[in-house]
């Protein structure tokens, strides 16, 4: 099946790329579709913000029961973009997607900053993908798929700027992992 395509069933702005060897992620990658304008693509809600509000009113009652101590905040740890294009994009279309995988996590960061109170929260990027792209050559050794934008200082000017999207009063985390 290698190079095989299949339509995408979320969106009909996708199609589904069978890739015959990967050592990271999953075997099936995502581009847009044949006339598709990929910068014009919209990921639409990606469920991080549902998720964090339904999960935010259960952590409100256990804090107001004294369950959970008054001084914790409720933490939300969200993938990056660059995650989010490197595991389930083809590598082809990773650049021009990346602006659709940012403007949704934007989305995501300003619904769930907008549920939660900034003085009850604490949001986490997750920065798995680029730690391990970091410290190459843990990834991509069999596929010879090269890292797109993960040099050292790419990587921190990106983090620097997923900071900037967390709102003054909420507290900011990187989980390096």
């Amino acid at each position: 099946m290698a190079g095989s395509t299949t339509r995408s069933p979320a969106s009909p702005a996708w199609e589904a790329v069978q890739r015959p060897i990967k050592t990271q992620g999953t075997q099936v990658e995502f581009r847009p579709a044949e006339g598709v304008d990929p910068l014009g693509v919209d990921l639409g809600a990606l469920g991080y913000s549902d998720e964090a509000t339904k999960s935010s009113e259960v952590f409100t009652h256990l804090k107001a029961a004294g369950v959970i101590p008054a001084q914790v905040r409720f933490q939300v740890a969200l993938p990056t973009p660059f995650a989010g294009t490197q595991v389930w994009v083809e590598r082809e279309s990773r650049e021009a997607l990346t602006p659709s995988f940012e403007r949704a996590m934007l989305k995501a960061v300003g619904e769930v900053t907008a549920a939660v109170p900034a003085a009850e929260l604490a949001i986490q990027w997750d920065v798995c993908l680029e730690v391990g792209f970091w410290d190459r050559p843990y990834f991509n050794v069999v596929d010879d798929d090269p890292v797109d934008g993960a040099t050292q200082a790419a990587v921190l000017g990106k983090l620097g700027a997923l900071g900037d999207w967390v709102p003054a009063g909420v507290e900011l985390g990187y989980h390096l992992c």
